[in-house]
């Protein structure tokens, strides 16, 4: 397990030995909007700002990029993803001895279902 390349198990090494429970939240790809044959995906659009996600979905990544115009001047930053589904997350888990506990589509416990955006997942020592 400790030769695992680091972007393939995103448990750190705290939570694979410390009291559990270890509670990341993530944000789930939107790949059922994701048109057959493209792969961008704009999530935020306005006068001053412009935010969308490139797909790679063969290797399970994605590339966020952010424009924004400030002082007449647009700022661009770009940071590259690995996404990962909520079974390969519980999969990685149970390989660091860890199970679920709960999962939640928010912090406020909305129940999570396959319409979720997004995940809360508490996982715990066996």
């Amino acid at each position: 397990m400790d030769q695992a390349p680091r972007s393939r198990f995103p448990f750190p090494p705290s939570a694979r030995h410390d009291r559990p429970p270890w509670t990341p939240r993530r944000r789930s790809p939107e790949l059922r909007r994701l048109p057959p044959g493209e792969t961008f995906r704009a999530y935020h659009v306005s006068d001053t700002a412009w935010s969308f996600d490139e797909y790679d979905v063969a290797n399970q990544g994605l590339i966020s990029h952010h424009f924004e115009s400030v002082d007449g001047r647009v700022r661009r930053v770009s940071v590259p993803f690995r996404y990962a589904w909520p079974a390969e997350l519980d999969l990685m888990a149970r390989l660091a001895g860890m199970r679920l506990r709960e999962r939640w589509e928010w912090w406020d416990r909305t129940p999570y279902s396959s319409e979720s955006e997004s995940h809360v997942s508490v996982w715990e020592k066996e």
